[in-house]
């Protein structure tokens, strides 16, 4: 619910972030607190968040005396499921209806061929 309290609160957690291209986690102990998430297309195309503009994804880390820090990230990991349960499903389906057609093909063949037969005998061969 957006409230001014709300609002509030979202002014003082951007305040609380550095939004610069620091290193902090290659040195120091950090803690991830948001996991790897896409960066919204405000956040892209602005540049308030440095990360985004390297991979499109960033994750929010706490280091231990620097502070909160948004770091690039390659994948999410719920979205790269996702994709691979759909293109699961697409190759089910492609499957299926090859398989149908296979079995269509080889129906089609077969009445071909017993036609055929059918003349030869009714043509005396």
């Amino acid at each position: 619910m957006l409230t001014p309290d709300h609002k509030k609160r979202q002014r003082n957690l951007h305040k609380e972030i550095n939004n610069s291209l620091s290193t902090c986690w290659q040195t120091e102990e950090f803690e991830v607190k948001e996991e790897c998430t896409p960066c919204t297309e405000f956040e892209k195309v602005s540049g308030n968040i440095p990360a985004c503009a390297q991979s499109g994804f960033k994750e929010l880390i706490s280091c231990k005396t620097s502070g909160n820090y948004y770091r690039s990230c390659e994948r999410v990991p719920w979205i790269e499921e996702r994709n691979f349960w759909i293109f699961e499903g697409m190759m089910l389906a492609v499957g299926f209806v090859s398989a149908a057609m296979v079995v269509l093909r080889q129906k089609h063949l077969d009445r071909k061929m017993i036609e055929r037969i059918q003349k030869q005998v009714s043509a005396g061969v």
